[in-house]
């Protein structure tokens, strides 16, 4: 901590003693004590915030497009949390970028976008989702590539879904534009393997230690493993959990 900060701190400190003398009698003492420790701990964070590792990697531009956006869900900066490199942070603003599948945040002053680096995270959240990073070094299974996945279930038995958005160039009035397509790809994650599954067959194949059951639990719940099949999915995960005793 340079001069600077450390002028502040003591400031602070000496601010915080000189109320707490003038309060003695109105608050309590774990009040005045508690209401300190707050006010510190928010000038210290406020200060330090522009010197996160988090601020650290490329600048990134939004790509424009005509139709549709590359984003997760809303095209805008929301607030989110990240472990990197082992840290939460909270209250992050950020994007996810399906195309590129890079988590973007802004820096505090508002200056830049910063894609982070994506290897240094291990999950986040944004808008009620968690996003893991799997890579072929944390699972293994057919055609396991790096990037991130989103949670639905996190069970013994866990479920993934991918998505991911592909720009197309199209011509329109004698020039070029760009519009969005998305794409959504489901994962049974069982015994530490990680499995693409499209229909109710492919996901009976992974679960056919039990495959009696489940089809009848299908079909007494009326699954239907169509786009999207995230309901499904989670519902079988959770009844093959509960009967496998896991």
């Amino acid at each position: 901590m340079n001069c600077k900060w450390i002028g502040l701190f003591l400031l602070m400190i000496q601010f915080l003693c000189l109320s707490y003398i003038s309060g003695q009698n109105l608050l309590p003492d774990n009040v005045m004590l508690e209401s300190a420790r707050h006010s510190v701990t928010g000038l210290y964070e406020k200060n330090a915030s522009n010197h996160l590792g988090i601020y650290t990697g490329a600048d990134y531009q939004f790509e424009h497009t005509n139709i549709g956006n590359t984003l997760f869900h809303d095209p805008h900066f929301i607030i989110g949390d990240v472990i990197y490199d082992n840290i939460r942070y909270v209250d992050i603003p950020m994007v996810y970028d399906l195309v590129k599948d890079e988590l973007v945040v802004q820096n505090p002053e508002k200056l830049n976008n910063i894609a982070i680096q994506s290897d240094r995270i291990s999950r986040f959240w944004l808008q009620g989702c968690c996003f893991v990073r799997i890579s072929p070094d944390t699972v293994t299974g057919p055609n396991v590539s790096s990037g991130f996945y989103r949670c639905l279930y996190d069970g013994r038995t866990r479920v993934f879904t991918r998505s991911m958005k592909f720009i197309e160039e199209y011509a329109e009035d004698g020039k070029m534009k760009k519009m969005v397509r998305e794409k959504d790809v489901w994962y049974i994650n069982k015994g530490g393997k990680l499995f693409e599954v499209n229909n109710k067959r492919s996901v009976l194949m992974i679960l056919e230690d039990r495959n009696k059951e489940l089809r009848l639990f299908c079909r007494k719940n009326h699954l239907k493993f169509r786009t999207p099949m995230d309901i499904s999915l989670i519902k079988l995960a959770e009844y093959y959990d509960q009967i496998t005793g896991k």
